[in-house]
């Protein structure tokens, strides 16, 4: 994709994201409150094969590039590169710390002081409709900058990820939906 389909394929794939991770985690959850954890994965399969055969007959065939470059000196290249370094891991770290806390959330909100259902622990995984502040971040990165934005993004993940610590439910909701929302602008 190029031009302006890059910037719509890019938003297609964030929006697909959001949306799997909503029926991965709502959804799951209330078909195992209902029923069993084990016939909420098994209609997982359903959407997930679904989208498989979605990208199979939809996406664009790609001509096979035969391009001879040594590896390492590809590597080694990136590795030289210390905006590409910086990003990489603070999105990597942004990362790995949303799909930690998003993970534990549901167990400490099932859990006293919450004693949530596994159902209405699940609806929590809502915030991740955050994703949808994705372009308008994306248009202020273009203004500002990467380099200027990826520190306030960083500070809104580690503020979020404080907040889920807190025994309130408004709070730990708030700072579930600062991570994700730092985490899909990353």
């Amino acid at each position: 994709f190029s031009g302006r389909a890059a910037g719509a394929a890019m938003g297609a794939y964030t929006a697909s994201l959001v949306f799997g991770g909503l029926v991965g985690r709502v959804g799951t959850a209330i078909i195992a409150d209902w029923t069993s954890w084990r016939v909420a994965l098994e209609a997982l399969t359903v959407p997930t094969v679904a989208g498989a055969l979605a990208m199979y007959l939809w996406l664009p065939r790609d001509e096979p590039r035969h391009v001879r470059r040594d590896l390492r000196a590809v590597v080694a290249e990136h590795a030289r590169n210390a905006s590409l370094f910086l990003n990489a891991l603070a999105a990597g770290a942004t990362f790995f710390a949303f799909v930690g806390i998003f993970t534990f959330a549901t167990h400490r909100l099932t859990a006293p002081p919450f004693d949530l259902s596994l159902g209405a622990a699940g609806l929590v995984y809502a915030v991740w409709v955050v994703g949808a502040i994705v372009p308008f971040v994306g248009h202020v990165a273009a203004r500002l900058g990467p380099e200027r934005l990826l520190p306030f993004l960083l500070g809104c993940a580690g503020l979020g990820a404080a907040l889920t610590l807190v025994d309130n439910l408004a709070a730990v909701i708030a700072g579930l939906a600062l991570l994700a929302g730092a985490m899909f602008s990353t």
